[in-house]
């Protein structure tokens, strides 16, 4: 085995842990996108999700509480560990064409 194929085979392992991670910590976090009302001058947030060809909206409460800005937090880290996991699947798929090549 050739150092650049131990390198690229080590890389693919870290990538697949991660990958797996990513997965893991998105199980974790609830579904949707956050959106924002204003009523007079009251601001209230809600989150907006999908199930099947229905969409439904959840109350959260008043911008100010701690709950929305906690949901608000959850939201940004989904969408940023989504980011992620899409790059991650994207160099898996590159690194396992390249990996290939010392296969044959």
């Amino acid at each position: 085995m050739s150092v650049l194929e131990g390198v690229l085979r080590e890389e693919l392992a870290r990538l697949s842990a991660n990958i797996s991670a990513y997965k893991e910590k998105l199980k974790n976090l609830p579904k949707g996108t956050i959106f924002i009302r204003k009523d007079y001058n009251s601001y209230f947030v809600y989150r907006r999700r999908r199930e099947g060809s229905k969409i439904l909206s959840e109350y959260i409460g008043p911008l100010e509480s701690l709950r929305a800005q906690e949901e608000i937090d959850k939201s940004s880290d989904y969408k940023r560990i989504k980011k992620n996991l899409k790059i991650a699947n994207e160099e898996y798929l590159k690194l396992k064409k390249a990996v290939r090549a010392y296969d044959k």
